[in-house]
Parts: C-alpha cells; sequence; structure tokens
C-alpha cells in the first residue's frame, strides 16, 4: 500500500498467490478489491486489512467492475461472466439467489 502524498511504502500485504492482475476502488472509497492469478477477488480496507473474499474461482479472474450502485460486482473468469452481491458496504458477501448469474461472454479466453 503506496501512500498517496508522499509515494512511500506504508504497509506491505501478501494478496494473492501470483500476480495480482487488477485493483480498484468500491464505489464511495470505502474499500479496495483486489483480483489476481489465484482465482480470488478480495476486499480490503483502506488501511490493507482484509475484509473479505467473495470470489474464489477454479480460474484467473481478469477483470472486475462494480456495479452502477455498488451493490453488485461483474469479473471475468476463463470464458465467463459473473455477477454477484456484495451489498452497500462491500464488508459482507450477501447470497445470490437462485437465478443465473453467469453466463458464457467469449469461446476463447480473452
Amino acid at each position: 500500500l503506496i501512500a498517496g502524498s508522499t509515494l512511500r511504502e506504508e504497509r506491505k500485504v501478501q494478496a494473492h498467490h501470483g500476480a495480482a492482475i487488477q485493483v480498484g476502488w468500491n464505489l464511495d472509497g470505502s474499500a479496495m478489491y483486489s483480483g489476481g492469478e489465484d482465482g480470488e477477488i478480495k476486499v480490503w480496507s483502506k488501511t490493507a486489512n482484509l475484509r473479505n473474499t467473495p470470489v474464489r474461482s477454479q480460474h484467473a479472474v481478469y477483470a472486475f467492475a462494480a456495479g452502477p450502485t455498488g451493490e453488485e460486482l461483474c469479473y471475468a473468469s476463463e470464458l465467463r461472466l459473473y455477477v454477484i452481491s456484495v451489498g452497500s458496504t462491500s464488508s459482507s458477501i450477501k447470497k445470490n439467489s437462485t437465478k443465473n448469474n453467469n453466463w458464457l461472454a467469449h469461446e476463447a479466453t480473452v
């Protein structure tokens, strides 16, 4: 974790097994997401404390994006896109209903 104003390393954490492919803030800036080669998306506090791991996939997570309200997260893994509900605070995962929350997006890995 690098402090923005000083560009000084504040804290180092072991976030993923393999590379972290994408990192980004949630919509209100209260948490950070990271997705990696290990197939996990993790939710971190501003101080780099792990809040939870809402995604544990068998394949690398190539990209993710928060929905317009911050309630859902869409991510790409292997050939599919998935949408999960993360709640408004991104600190706890909501259980999905039985609705289809994933679909084949491509014929080959993008």
